[in-house]
């Protein structure tokens, strides 16, 4: 029997962090860098590792493939387990003093969940989402330590990670696509429910986008406030 009970209790504790715990700024700020630089550095090797990999085997639509090689194995655990570590972005706008908006929320305990289903049920086309969020992850956590080191000419490309989270949501629906005829009909509705899942994400995403670039000046300030904490950005 399958144990989901990590996932689901982990997604729990995420939810119900204490909110009463303040760590001064320039403690917080180091902490952050740190976390940035770290999953900077693991999303690129990821990328370059699993990049590295699909082109040596080959793009290869057949259930259960990729999985039949415990590199592919290993590099999917791993980036499975780092979805975990990302949970410290939203307990670092707590501990900053403030509230992250649901998207926050949604997106971290999402990937929790859509990672361990992959893992244990061995998606095989789950490459193509893992690759593409190594990527932008990659990029995103650059940006976040960069930030936080006040290099000023950074902040013109903040509007461009929401495009390009939102790119790779939908780019997603590709894996589902290319699959479709060659995964078993169980691991099918496993990727009917990352799908329905990512819709609703990419609603959210886009919702973000529109609020934090062009309805600004129409929203209240604490709303603002908690879609800037959205970026994890302790200057």
């Amino acid at each position: 029997m399958v144990n989901h009970i990590i996932p689901v209790l982990s997604t729990i504790l995420y939810f119900h962090f204490p909110q009463n715990i303040i760590i001064n700024r320039e403690t917080l700020n180091k902490i952050s860098l740190l976390h940035n630089i770290l999953l900077s550095s693991f999303s690129f090797y990821i990328f370059v590792t699993l990049g590295s990999f699909i082109i040596e085997k080959g793009i290869v639509i057949e259930n259960g493939y990729y999985f039949s090689f415990s590199q592919f194995d290993d590099i999917l655990f791993y980036f499975y387990m780092s979805k975990y570590v990302e949970y410290i972005d939203t307990f670092l706008i707590y501990l900053k003093g403030n509230k992250p908006i649901f998207l926050q929320l949604y997106h971290h305990s999402g990937a929790v969940i859509s990672w361990h289903l992959a893992y244990t049920y061995k998606l095989d086309c789950f490459w193509i989402p893992t690759l593409l969020n190594a990527f932008v992850h990659s990029v995103m956590y650059t940006y976040y330590s960069l930030s936080i080191l006040k290099v000023n000419f950074i902040k013109i490309i903040k509007k461009y990670i929401t495009i390009l989270q939102i790119s790779q949501l939908i780019f997603l629906f590709t894996a589902f696509k290319l699959y479709y005829e060659v995964e078993s009909e169980f691991n099918w509705n496993i990727m009917l429910l990352c799908g329905l899942a990512n819709i609703i994400q990419i609603a959210l995403f886009i919702d973000f986008y529109i609020k934090s670039y062009y309805k600004t000046k129409c929203i209240s300030p604490e709303t603002v406030i908690n879609m800037n904490n959205h970026h994890n950005k302790l200057e």
